[in-house]
């Protein structure tokens, strides 16, 4: 299973974070295991580029109001 979620630093920050969590069976006994990643650049990145391209469409909207 893999989803997003928001982790609290020591200091008391949040910050986003993408989880990955499996389990896997050896000798007879299960263990679960998870690992989370800082994905705070990648939500960033994806932001500016949510940005970009809203300006981009507004420019061709008005560019295509103009002919």
């Amino acid at each position: 299973m893999t989803f997003e979620s928001w982790h609290r630093a020591k200091k008391g920050e949040l910050f986003p974070v993408e989880v990955s969590a499996n389990y896997v069976e050896s000798g007879g006994q299960e263990y679960g295991f998870g690992f989370a990643w800082d994905i705070t650049e990648r939500k960033q990145a994806e932001k500016l580029l949510r940005e970009s391209e809203e300006r981009l469409r507004l420019a061709l909207v008005a560019a295509c109001r103009k002919t």
